[in-house]
């Protein structure tokens, strides 16, 4: 069944909004990746396929990222709608990083954060220094970096790309989805013990830059 119990002030899960008198644009978009799930708090791409998107136009057809070239639409926004049951739309068993994963299923309809602030799932293995811009994992690269999507400090050689944002908080470790009730909906999976996650300002609606 869907969520029903969370806090009004929650933890900064993955892909929970931070600072509400940020300006924000959010998009609605589908997931047409055939062989992931798609975790809340990570960047998703553009998929290039006829889908949902190009017969409605209402809908962004995302998948996970899987090039440098891949046009980033933005972060997926934690939502308390998707049912985590065995015919919901909501995967809540498996590791992050390991396919098919946690995270929403092939098919759901989820929010996509182009513009604002935000948690993302991040890697530590550069430190997060504030201020700092955004990377995007787009392959993995060994242990503690099989995320798709994942934000991180650098290029990690040629498997992450700079995208529009910019770090504006520090690293921070939060419960998994067994931290109890202000914790269910997050897709952090029940075989990961807490997931590291990093507060990020974006905007990915214009081509400039984020000093």
């Amino acid at each position: 069944m869907s969520q029903t119990a969370y806090g009004l002030l929650q933890t900064p899960l993955p892909g929970v909004i931070s600072d509400s008198a940020w300006a924000k644009d959010v998009r609605s978009a589908a997931n047409l990746d055939p062989t992931w799930n798609i975790p809340f708090g990570v960047f998703v791409a553009r998929d290039t396929a006829d889908g949902v998107g190009a017969a409605t136009a209402l809908l962004d057809e995302a998948r996970m990222p899987g090039a440098s070239t891949d046009e980033i639409l933005g972060v997926v926004v934690m939502d308390h709608t998707h049912d985590n049951g065995p015919n919901g739309t909501l995967v809540q068993s498996g590791v992050v990083g390991t396919s098919p994963g946690p995270g929403l299923i092939n098919s759901a309809v989820f929010g996509t954060m182009r513009k604002g602030r935000i948690n993302v799932l991040v890697e530590t293995d550069v430190a997060v220094v504030v201020g700092k811009p955004v990377f995007v994992r787009y392959s993995q690269n060994g242990a503690g970096k099989l995320q798709l999507g994942a934000a991180r400090m650098d290029a990690d050689t040629a498997h992450a790309v700079q995208v529009n944002a910019r770090f504006v908080g520090p690293a921070k470790t939060v419960p998994a989805t067994t931290g109890g009730p202000g914790n269910v909906g997050a897709s952090a999976g029940a075989a990961q013990a807490s997931q590291l996650v990093a507060e990020i300002e974006l905007d990915m609606s214009f081509s400039g830059t984020i000093p």
